[in-house]
């Protein structure tokens, strides 16, 4: 406060840069944003500007509440000085504004009835009421003021809890503890017999300065013994050339968590950890990069369930100190929680504590202009809902779920990238969640909270995914098993009458969508001036099917002219009658009359080169007509049917007069085709 009077001074002569640049400094560390982003504003304009002093500035921007401005100035930071996150992160607080209110109706803030108009920070629970500190004049102690901010020290004071909101009044906390520097934050073990909290640099009547000449802080330890409490005891990690300071106890007292600027960290100030060890405390270890960063991570407070509370301006907030969570898991803290409004604000929010449950509890804010405390309870229930996908279990993003609350739809939730949403739902009514997403069948889950004794609960919704069929498939001609281009397929639903239509390319192939529980009839067709080809019809089903599939239908088309071979109509050497073989072969072929009695053809049978031209037309004149009569035997209207012989002129290998072929190879030209004539 001093210097910035005399700052003041320099520059109501002279226009100073360097005078500009302290004043803003000054302003920062007294904690008056509104005069530090007024001089910030003034030194950024100068060429002579650090990168430091943009963040300063992009800071006092986001606490004054001017976000727009502020994501300039972390954005441009954020260039300047990549490798600190502080940079980027603020930018992207200031871009996600809305996130931190989302669920600001979990939470009733009330400003304390036992706040001064004085500082009043970092309460903590102790017996039947509340010990914090302040730097308001308390009893009969010596108002001394702390040159640093021109107003008192610190002290610790305690107040009962009568009733809700209802305190008694405000004394001197009753132990050693206070003096005449700074004493704050203390945290008691859970019976009451211990208490560890904060002094400045402070030890028998003497105050000791680090290296640079500042005092820093420390903790102090205190034991409750019949007589009362003890003379305080300095903590073994502390140190004369850093602060250790803001302690707090877990539950079974086997861990001290604070917070400290020890060399090692990852700047600023760092939350630290040590596990007792018999009568002492093993090392301090640092929490790692998921709490800490190269902000300030300060006021810790170790919840009764493991919960870590802390403030920190190093992460994504709203601005100053934001308070965050934290939880163990699998050996490691999940990444910090910002804690949202309105228990966070733009200015700084800090020194939480919070009963059993979690659902009630005090923190510190200087959201009116000065240090005061807050109390905070949870005004409903925590509701942790998930959609997942019930086949795969795979979240569901984007899924939207209808919230009925007593019958009457409330309103409609949209769940993130891990198929999540969260809300704030009432004790004691009676809900329905109904989800739904494209390519689901819709599904609700019922949740009652009338005697529910949580402060959170969770609901999982599973949907199953809709059936889709398809049916693909390829059109082909009968004879040279290529694909047909240009073939028109129709596919009618039976189930409505509706009729789509494709033509196949060059590739033959066909795709259509089905739907679930009806049936299909598929028709592939052909004919123009220089193509007539017979069209076929199929039937296809869904009927029954339940699961998602791909239905297949591969159809041959016979043309006009085409020449089918039959495979396998063998016969033997110099002979014409119909083998075994031969008659099963025949006999697949029969399925075309059924389907197709008008269908006339021409039976063309073939006979090797091992003979004379004359002897070979007649054998396979003979072998065609014993094809035809094996036909008719089966029930094939003769006047659909025509033999004839080829002999030897239309081999299918190289086996002609004069070839040596072997008898595998001549056996092939012994073969019989048929060609279609007409429909």
């Amino acid at each position: 406060q001093t210097a910035i009077a005399e700052y003041k001074k320099v520059l109501a002569k002279a226009d100073n840069w360097d005078a500009k640049s302290k004043l803003a400094e000054c302003y920062r560390k007294v904690n008056d944003p509104i005069n530090a982003e007024y001089w910030y504003g003034q030194v950024v304009l100068s060429n002579s500007a650090t990168p430091e002093q943009k963040l300063y500035y992009a800071q006092m921007l986001q606490q004054n509440g001017k976000y727009d401005e502020a994501k300039k100035w972390y954005t441009e930071y954020s260039q300047l000085r990549p490798m600190d996150n502080r940079g980027s992160m603020g930018a992207s607080a200031c871009h996600e504004l809305s996130s931190f209110y989302k669920d600001s109706m979990i939470y009733k803030v009330t400003y304390m009835p036992f706040n001064s108009n004085k500082s009043d920070i970092c309460p903590s629970y102790y017996q039947d009421g509340i010990v914090f500190a302040s730097d308001r004049k308390a009893g009969n102690s010596i108002k001394r003021e702390y040159s640093w901010t021109g107003d008192g020290f610190y002290n610790m004071l305690f107040v009962k809890k009568n009733g809700t909101n209802d305190y008694g009044k405000t004394k001197l906390w009753e132990g050693k503890a206070n003096t005449r520097v700074h004493e704050a934050a203390a945290t008691f073990s859970r019976i009451g017999d211990e208490m560890y909290f904060t002094r400045d640099n402070f030890n028998n009547g003497k105050m000791r300065r680090s290296s640079d000449g500042i005092v820093k802080l420390k903790i102090y330890h205190e034991n409750r013994t019949a007589e009362g409490w003890t003379s305080a005891s300095e903590f073994e990690y502390n140190g004369n050339d850093f602060t250790t300071e803001h302690p707090t106890l877990s539950a079974d007292g086997q861990y001290l968590f604070f917070c400290s600027d020890r060399p090692g960290g990852f700047g600023g100030a760092d939350i630290y950890v040590c596990k007792k060890e018999g009568n002492r405390w093993g090392a301090p270890q640092n929490l790692g990069n998921d709490i800490n960063t190269e902000g300030n991570e300060m006021f810790p407070y170790i919840a009764y369930d493991g919960t870590l509370y802390f403030a920190s301006n190093g992460h994504v907030g709203l601005g100053g100190l934001d308070i965050y969570s934290s939880k163990m898991s699998n050996g490691k803290w999940t990444r910090a929680k910002n804690m949202g409004y309105p228990i966070n604000s733009s200015k700084d929010d800090f020194g939480i504590c919070a009963n059993d449950m979690n659902n009630e509890g005090y923190f510190t804010s200087n959201r009116r202009g000065t240090d005061d405390i807050y109390s905070f309870e949870k005004t409903c229930v925590m509701l942790n809902a998930l959609v997942y996908d019930l086949q795969t279990n795979d979240a569901i993003e984007a899924s939207s779920v209808k919230v009925i609350d007593n019958g009457t739809q409330k309103e409609i939730k949209t769940t993130d990238k891990e198929g999540k949403f969260t809300m704030c739902i009432t004790a004691g009514h009676d809900y329905e969640f109904m989800a739904s997403k494209d390519g689901y069948q819709d599904n609700s889950v019922k949740l009652s909270t009338v005697n529910m004794n949580t402060d959170k609960v969770e609901v999982k919704i599973p949907l199953s995914k809709q059936a889709v069929f398809d049916l693909k498939g390829k059109i082909y001609n009968e004879g040279s098993k290529l694909p047909m281009a240009n073939v028109k397929v129709t596919l009618e639903s039976l189930c409505d009458g509706k009729k789509e239509e494709v033509t196949t390319a060059a590739d033959g192939k066909y795709t259509f969508k089905l739907q679930a529980d009806c049936k299909y009839k598929v028709t592939a067709s052909k004919t123009n001036d220089k193509e007539k080809c017979l069209g076929i019809t199929i039937e296809k089903s869904t009927m029954g099917l339940k699961n998602s599939q791909t239905l297949y239908a591969d159809i041959g088309l016979i043309c006009q002219g085409d020449i089918i071979r039959i495979d396998n109509i063998y016969y033997d050497l110099d002979k014409s009658a119909i083998r075994p073989d031969a008659a099963a072969e025949l006999d697949k072929t029969l399925e075309i009359f059924k389907r197709y009695p008008t269908l006339k053809i021409e039976l063309r049978s073939h006979t090797d080169c091992r003979a004379p031209d004359d002897y070979n037309d007649k054998l396979s004149q003979r072998r065609a007509q014993s094809a035809v009569n094996y036909l008719i035997s089966r029930g094939v209207d003769a006047k659909n049917l025509v033999a004839k012989g080829y002999g030897e002129t239309l081999p299918v290998n190289k086996c002609v007069d004069g070839v040596p072929c072997s008898d595998a190879e001549h056996q092939a030209n012994r073969r019989t085709e048929f060609r279609i004539l007409s429909f």
